[in-house]
């Protein structure tokens, strides 16, 4: 494991409390250690191996996987830097420290979630950079990234200490898409979704609210005409809206013909239109993940040699259920999602999803050496 930061710069440990060495190399169950898939997922199956024999390792399960060197690295920095380098779109999520227990306990509901335990999102809005989601529902907080004490605002946040080092993933635009425009949409659309309330018992894995292009402007149809918002969890908000930004221009000509701009201006009196030349893609930016996805995804990180193309979607969705029974939807959203698109592309159609830094607390430059 060789961890780099952008600055060159090396953190204190004693000023996070845990060291970056301890962040990025913490022990998990190495399951490429068992072989390959088809070796690995009988053993999973039958669940009669002993764990106690599977190589503990320092896992790369935190960060990207390997360049062509072999080395997999992590960019770090501190929260009063990120400023410098996060854009409006890019997706935060939030990774568990240690989840040592949900190996030990064969919790698979928690272990095929990954570390990805929360989600949020970079916005701009009058040309201030926010960390962005809903915590305390039903009101989006905002945490401003230019206030270098702002960590604290997120940091006393209800459980977040578990789970607080984050990562930054970008969606990478294709050229056809207007920075300018794509950055004015997704603000007018944060502001239609700037009020939501969280789905009680289905924070792991709950449906989406569309599938394909259609049934996603379809939901953007009654989110303009209505003030009345689905609940969601923070992965499916963040989701929503960058998909939304991505698919469906807040333009008038735009709403005028999907006959909603009446009913925006009727219902949303604080709503704002895009500016700029309209720009949109005909397809989704990131498909949702469908029961074969989600074991894929997890597959895909803890066992690096694993020839996934050699098994069907069926027997993957039979694993799954032999597991879960049916309580994995058949399409769903994860935070740990954008990490895992780094690993393997879901659907070749997705857009690359590009790692940007990891931020560690309020590690302020004075305390770095």
């Amino acid at each position: 494991m060789n961890v780099v930061s952008t600055t060159n710069w090396t953190v204190n440990p004693e000023t996070i409390g845990m060291s970056l060495g301890e962040f990025a190399s913490s022990e998990v169950p190495d399951m490429s250690a068992v072989g390959d898939l088809q070796g690995m997922l009988a053993l999973v199956k039958t669940a009669k191996t002993d764990w106690g024999q599977l190589k503990k390792v320092r896992r790369i399960d935190l960060c990207l996987p390997p360049g062509a060197d072999g080395v997999h690295s992590l960019n770090i920095l501190p929260f009063s830097e990120l400023r410098h380098h996060v854009k409006p779109g890019d997706i935060v999520i939030f990774v568990q420290r240690d989840t040592s227990q949900f190996w030990q306990e064969r919790n698979w509901p928690q272990l095929v979630r990954q570390r990805g335990r929360h989600a949020e999102l970079i916005t701009r809005e009058n040309e201030e950079l926010f960390i962005r989601s809903f915590w305390q529902a039903p009101k989006t907080m905002r945490v401003p990234i230019d206030d270098p004490t702002s960590h604290k605002m997120l940091q006393e946040r209800h459980d977040v200490s578990e789970f607080f080092h984050f990562h930054i993933f970008r969606l990478v635009k294709p050229e056809h898409i207007s920075t300018c425009f794509f950055e004015s949409n997704l603000e007018a659309w944060v502001k239609v979704l700037e009020m939501v309330d969280n789905p009680v018992g289905t924070w792991a894995f709950d449906p989406v609210d569309f599938t394909d292009i259609d049934s996603l402007r379809s939901l953007g149809d009654g989110l303009l005409a209505s003030k009345d918002v689905h609940m969601m969890t923070c992965i499916e908000w963040t989701y929503t809206i960058l998909c939304l930004a991505f698919c469906y221009p807040m333009t008038e000509s735009f709403l005028q013909g999907r006959g909603v701009l009446e009913q925006f201006h009727q219902q949303h009196a604080n709503g704002m239109l895009a500016e700029g030349e309209e720009c949109a893609l005909d397809t989704l930016p990131l498909a949702p993940y469908t029961v074969a996805d989600v074991l894929r995804s997890f597959v895909s990180v803890y066992a690096e040699n694993a020839l996934l193309h050699e098994v069907s979607d069926e027997n993957i969705e039979g694993m799954a259920k032999h597991f879960f029974g049916n309580k994995l939807p058949k399409k769903t959203m994860m935070p740990i999602v954008p990490l895992a698109e780094c690993f393997r592309k879901a659907h070749l159609e997705n857009l690359s999803v590009e790692y940007v830094v990891t931020a560690l607390d309020a590690v302020e430059k004075s305390s770095i050496s």
